[in-house]
């Protein structure tokens, strides 16, 4: 009887070691999950595909399609629920206060020092917390065939011809919209004067009736600029290229006035499962190779010094992806708001953009 019962014992165990094992193979079959908090089109699919096959891992694209929609879905989450997020310079030092970002070590990025050290300068929490993704500006689209006046100023979009009734597109954002007013009235883009940014309030209202959307473009055949659903349209730099590529009309335009100049950057979540691997990753999309695929697949300009060197010259060379020296200088830097003159942005945005036009 004692030795069915070691028997019957052994064999328990037997059983249970059995079943870890079990367990623990499929465990490790069962391929990780990173969480990627992304705009949409922002990661060449072929790209992702190989990381996911070398890691054994699969990546979900979460995607957001404003700076201002991505900044309310973090504020719901606590920032939780993701391992990388797509974040623009200012979002950056915003997130680390709020202690949604680990900072990132160097030492599992080596390739971050392939990177230009100004993408770092810009931001001052840059350096700690981000690694620079893409750079570019924000400029007018529009269909030259359909539109046929001369498109020079801000002017064009906020202040519009009768032919473009109905026939305007605006990006969602209170930052790049009013911001970009601002310039078009001779103000800066980062403007803190309440007098200066309620300026821009009657020149929205009266703008209203020719915005037809208050949504990014889609960028692809489908989209409303290339059906001529749409005429002129803001749009980023990057963008305004892949849309030429399906209309050899559409024409893109950073106004007199001067332009944003904008950064988005890689940060890591504080609470990511998957800190490893998103470290495998930031490296990897740093390869040069791999940077250079990525910057040919979105049209925008790599903050990766050695990736520029492998660019096509359809992007190195082109004037929308690396505008001017000249232009340049005269673009300004989005730079962090007071918590007031933000909220004043959104509101006098909203009231705009949110408003139910009255039938005629």
């Amino acid at each position: 009887m004692k030795r069915l019962l070691q028997s019957c014992v052994l064999s328990a165990a037997t059983l249970l070691a059995a079943a870890l094992l079990a367990v623990n193979i499929r465990a490790q079959e069962l391929p990780s999950e990173l969480v990627l908090l992304t705009w949409s089109h922002y990661f060449d699919p072929a790209v992702i595909a190989e990381f996911e096959r070398a890691n054994n891992t699969r990546i979900r694209l979460i995607n957001f399609e404003t700076d201002d929609g991505r900044d309310e879905l973090l504020l719901e989450t606590d920032g939780r629920g993701f391992d990388l997020i797509v974040a623009n310079g200012t979002g950056v030092g915003k997130y680390a206060r709020e202690g949604w970002l680990a900072p990132i070590e160097d030492r599992l990025v080596p390739n971050r020092e392939l990177i230009a050290p100004q993408w770092f300068d810009y931001f001052p929490e840059a350096r700690e917390y981000a690694v620079p993704y893409t750079w570019g500006t924000v400029g007018i689209a529009y269909r030259k065939d359909l539109y046929r006046k001369p498109v020079e100023s801000w002017a064009a979009l906020f202040k519009p011809d009768p032919a473009l009734f109905g026939k305007i597109a605006m990006i969602r954002s209170s930052r790049d919209t009013v911001g970009m007013a601002l310039k078009m009235l001779g103000y800066s883009m980062n403007s803190e004067s309440i007098e200066e940014i309620n300026a821009v309030a009657p020149l929205l209202v009266a703008q209203r009736p020719f915005v037809k959307a208050y949504s990014y473009p889609v960028i692809d055949a489908q989209s409303a600029l290339v059906s001529g659903e749409i005429v002129m349209t803001m749009i980023y730099s990057g963008d305004a290229l892949t849309l030429q590529q399906h209309h050899p009309d559409i024409q893109f335009v950073l106004p007199r006035e001067g332009t944003g100049l904008w950064v988005d950057y890689l940060v890591l979540s504080t609470y990511s499962r998957e800190k490893t691997l998103a470290y495998r990753f930031l490296n990897f999309i740093n390869e040069p190779a791999v940077a250079a695929r990525l910057m040919s697949y979105v049209n925008y300009a790599s903050p990766n010094a050695a990736a520029e060197k492998l660019l096509p010259e359809s992007i190195l060379n082109n004037p929308v992806v690396y505008p001017p020296p000249e232009v340049l200088l005269e673009a300004e830097r989005f730079t962090r708001l007071s918590p007031k003159a933000a909220r004043l942005r959104k509101q006098l945005f909203a009231n705009v953009a949110e408003r139910t036009v009255a039938p005629d």
